[in-house]
């Protein structure tokens, strides 16, 4: 039978055992429990060749494989749940000319000539790739191109000429419109910088009074980690 003192580092003995934590190592024979009446090293059936040195500590380490597949098979699920989710999104994408999105945003602004606007919205996002995530923009006017005094917010659908919904990030110029007291509608183009993407945002929901914006500053982004890929639907690109 293995010696317990062999096994002091539980290394490789009788199989493969990694760390020593204090617990006591016990000699287990191979053919127990198969032999319930017997206890471990006793039973008449033990064959040395067979026997193995458990550690209670390795035991604990040893399951940490288990918990990377436990981890591994949440990721799936949830990856599996949003896929699912998103599917409409994605044919949405693949059915026009670039990224789509739905979300919730507003805007707000005050001005004759000069004034000040702010708005900002997150959006599910998606592309005709199969990339979605979430996108996240903010910004206002810098003080001028604010005509009206308005506000609303509500649910927003956005399409882009993005060929990736990680081009939608970067600061942008964006145009918009409100107008209604009660129920209202609003719209809004971005064009990102560096020759990037146009974007159409359309608003619906409450609101109140009427205004127009211009050269309002903005910025988006699509954080990697809120992001993954479902794949391409069948047709896409």
């Amino acid at each position: 039978m293995t010696d317990v003192g062999q096994a002091a580092n539980c290394d490789n003995v009788g199989g493969t055992w990694i760390g020593d934590y204090g617990f006591p190592p016990i000699k287990v024979d191979a053919a127990w429990p198969e032999n319930p009446g017997s206890a471990p090293g006793t039973d008449p059936t033990y064959d040395a060749s067979n026997a193995r040195t458990f550690n209670w500590g390795a035991g604990l380490e040893g399951f940490s494989g288990g918990w990377t597949a436990i981890w591994n098979d949440l990721k799936n699920g949830a990856k599996a749940a949003v896929c699912g989710l998103a599917r409409p999104l994605v044919e949405s994408a693949q059915a026009g000319t670039g990224a789509v999105g739905i979300g919730v945003g507003g805007s707000a602004g005050v001005g004759f000539l000069f004034g000040v606007s702010f708005q900002g919205g997150v959006q599910a996002v998606a592309d005709p790739k199969g990339n979605v995530g979430l996108a996240f923009s903010g910004g206002g006017n810098p003080g001028f191109g604010v005509f009206g005094v308005g506000a609303m917010g509500g649910v927003q659908f956005m399409s882009s000429d993005a060929g990736s919904i990680y081009s939608l990030r970067g600061p942008a110029w964006n145009f918009g419109v409100s107008a209604g007291s009660g129920p209202a509608v609003g719209v809004d183009v971005s064009k990102s910088w560096n020759n990037g993407p146009i974007s159409i945002t359309g608003t619906v929901g409450p609101g109140k009074g009427s205004k127009a914006t211009g050269f309002a500053l903005t910025a988006t982004a699509v954080p990697g980690s809120l992001s993954t890929n479902c794949g391409a639907l069948p047709g896409g690109e």
